[in-house]
């Protein structure tokens, strides 16, 4: 693409139905690091640029811990990124394809329409992409479309214990 693309991995550590969940192992690994390894897949091939990990304790002098727009904004800015690219570390499941292809839509998009964010939908493979000029303008507002969690609609990332079980089922027959 030609462009810095950083990827931005969200690993919240507070989730009130499933504390510490990105740290639950899937396939004898954590989901964060099935993410990571995704990710680190994409840059290895030239897919995106820079990788980093967004923690709870990320920019904590700087910014409250759920304020993960602001945090986005300041990596962003820290690594001079032209384009973001949103995973979160409860989507185990998720490949450097699905990365991938979401840029892939994400630049098709953008020469068709011009529209500068694009989130593939894909509930447990879920990939966001948007422009560093579109993040940026939407600074201060919290009703953006810009890097919200997709809603769970029986798909595959965990938010539960029993979606983790679930995730551990689809993982051993995947490596049947």
């Amino acid at each position: 693409m030609g462009q810095k693309i950083l990827t931005l991995i969200q690993a919240r550590t507070n989730s009130s139905r499933f504390p510490n969940k990105v740290m639950a192992t899937v396939g004898g690994k954590t989901m964060v690091k099935r993410v990571w390894e995704a990710a680190y897949e994409a840059k290895r091939t030239g897919w995106i640029t820079d990788i980093q990990m967004v923690w709870p304790e990320l920019y904590a002098d700087q910014y409250a811990e759920n304020d993960l727009l602001g945090k986005f904004r300041k990596a962003a800015l820290e690594h001079n990124a032209e384009i973001i690219v949103r995973l979160t570390a409860d989507c185990p499941l998720l490949t450097a394809g699905d990365i991938r292809s979401a840029l892939i839509a994400f630049k098709d998009q953008m020469v068709r329409t011009g529209l500068e964010y694009y989130n593939n939908g894909k509930d447990g493979y879920d990939v966001q992409v948007s422009t560093i000029r579109y993040l940026l303008s939407n600074a201060g507002t919290d009703k953006i479309d810009v890097f919200f969690d997709i809603p769970n609609t029986g798909g595959v990332s965990v938010n539960t214990p029993q979606e983790l079980n679930h995730i551990r089922n689809l993982w051993k027959m995947r490596s049947i």
